[in-house]
């Protein structure tokens, strides 16, 4: 009995191990600060992330920041925003090719250098729509939204991933926001979306960590009561019959 039960009590030690690990965590990814998803830009092309299997929204948490015109410009934050809350730039309609690998993608509009996605599909036929209005002037402002749900190929807002519009530096204000991906998406697209001239901006750029509601597994704390009764019983089972004969 004594070394079953090192067994059961080995096999329950890893299987706490592991659920301790588990989660809907899709992956961290750097956003370099001259990364955006259109073809012919003067800065960097972004590399395509795999929406998981069964994902219906995305979640983010950002951080990280950019400045856009070298070393002496301010800090800025994946809102797109110093320290005093306000942005440098706001553009619209940038779009270069309006092309990603060579399928059409919508325009953007908003704030500079704030993160945008897309919810990309390599067979999209026709022309894409540009983005909703993201400027930091507009009205409504949109990127305070709690939910987002973008047509295939238009970029969307994503900033932070909070609803507060948070500057550079400052404590972070606002509850998750979500993103629903459009039927027929296969792949996100990350980039600094607006920003026209890429090429001068210059910083660490933006880890963005990504989590959906691809396959849900139950709360670590669930599985292992769970893994403890199923222990205890084993271990009771087991005694009773090595006391009998």
């Amino acid at each position: 009995m004594r070394n079953a039960t090192g067994r059961i009590v080995s096999m329950f030690a890893l299987f706490v191990l592991a659920a301790g690990a588990v989660g809907r965590v899709e992956g961290a990814f750097l956003v370099s600060p001259t990364q955006t998803y259109y073809d012919g830009s003067d800065g960097s092309l972004a590399t395509p992330i795999a929406l998981p299997g069964g994902a219906t929204f995305l979640q983010f948490t950002v951080t990280g920041w950019v400045r856009t015109a070298g070393t002496g410009s301010r800090q800025l934050s994946p809102d797109g925003l110093g320290s005093d809350g306000t942005p440098d730039y706001n553009f619209t309609g940038t779009s270069f090719s309006s092309r990603y690998q060579g399928v059409s993608v919508g325009g953007t509009t908003g704030t500079d250098p704030a993160l945008f996605g897309i919810f990309f599909s390599p067979n999209f036929t026709g022309t894409a729509p540009n983005s909703p209005n993201f400027r930091s002037d507009a009205t409504p402002d949109l990127r305070i939204s709690s939910t987002y749900s973008p047509l295939l190929n238009q970029p969307f807002f994503i900033g932070d991933g909070l609803t507060g519009n948070n500057g550079f530096g400052n404590n972070a204000t606002g509850s998750v926001q979500t993103f629903y991906i459009p039927t027929g998406a296969t792949e996100l697209l990350l980039g600094l979306g607006a920003d026209p001239v890429l090429s001068d901006n210059f910083g660490p750029g933006y880890t963005v960590n990504i989590s959906s509601d691809a396959n849900p597994v139950p709360e670590p704390s669930s599985m292992i009561m769970a893994a403890s009764a199923t222990l205890i019983g084993v271990v009771i089972y087991r005694g009773r019959k090595s006391g009998t004969g």
